[in-house]
């Protein structure tokens, strides 16, 4: 098995407005198996994490956090290229952040690596 990637000892993760320890979260992943996944699979939940503010879609996670629309694009436009589409994305079945899945389908890529979690291992996690 590969070595375990962890970050800062404090670092976190939010999702639907929860906070996750996020080296409890590359510990749990790396137990899990890769699967290969088509990238359709994700179209409606890429759909489902974009908010309409005035009249125009952006990713509501970026929104959230700077409530400005052009800071949203420009905040998500970056955090979209930094992705690493290289190793298996972390998959939450519940999650509204896909980044790393839409950088895949701006690649043109039709399968992505991926390694899902589900609620319970989120749980573990949770701050």
């Amino acid at each position: 098995m590969d070595s375990l990637y962890q970050e800062g000892p404090t670092d976190s993760w939010s999702d639907n407005g929860i906070r996750y320890k996020i080296n409890e979260i590359l510990k749990i992943s790396h137990t899990k198996d890769v699967v290969k996944m088509d990238l359709e699979n994700f179209r409606p939940k890429l759909a489902d994490s974009k908010k309409k503010i005035d009249g125009q879609y952006v990713c509501g996670s970026c929104y959230d956090q700077v409530k400005n629309l052009e800071e949203a694009y420009k905040n998500h436009k970056t955090r979209t290229k930094e992705s690493n589409i290289n190793i298996p994305i972390i998959v939450f079945k519940d999650s509204k952040k896909w980044r790393g899945v839409e950088k895949a389908f701006d690649n043109g890529l039709t399968k992505i690596s991926v390694k899902i979690l589900d609620k319970n291992d989120l749980q573990k996690a949770k701050i």
